[in-house]
């Protein structure tokens, strides 16, 4: 049993260590893969089904007060989105040892976003402690 266990701990997320306020707004710190995936998991669901609800709603007359009340609730959940996406970048980032600022270089075309996919994504962390805090694994 105990063998095993060690690759349970590797797909497991402990609540017990889960901060959602840390790893969603907060940009301090180190994820790992599991939890970067299931947060990106999680922005991109539920902006789908707040995106296909809020336009659902939307009249076809410009200018109506629901309407603009759906655009500016659109626009509050990208913010608040931008910003949960770009902690969890910085915080894989310090996961491999790099600044928060690594997240710019997917805003080089084409290459860019590849390579923060690639490293982001599925690029093991740093063992043990580094200058951003403790290994997340």
């Amino acid at each position: 049993m105990s063998e095993n266990s060690s690759h349970l701990r590797f797909i497991s997320v402990s609540p017990a260590n889960w901060d959602a306020g840390q790893i969603l707004f907060s940009f301090s710190g180190r994820i790992s893969r599991l939890t970067y995936w299931l947060g990106m998991l999680g922005v991109f669901a539920s902006t789908f089904v707040i995106s296909e609800l809020t336009t659902s709603f939307m009249p076809r007359q410009p200018g109506s007060a629901i309407g603009t009340f759906a655009i500016t609730l659109n626009i509050a959940v990208f913010t608040i989105y931008t910003w949960i996406i770009l902690a969890l970048l910085t915080k894989r980032w310090h996961d491999l040892g790099k600044s928060g600022n690594w997240t710019l270089i997917g805003l080089i075309p084409f290459i860019g976003p590849i390579w923060v996919f690639i490293e982001c994504g599925w690029v093991r962390g740093t063992l043990g402690r580094n200058k951003y805090g403790r290994d997340p694994s």
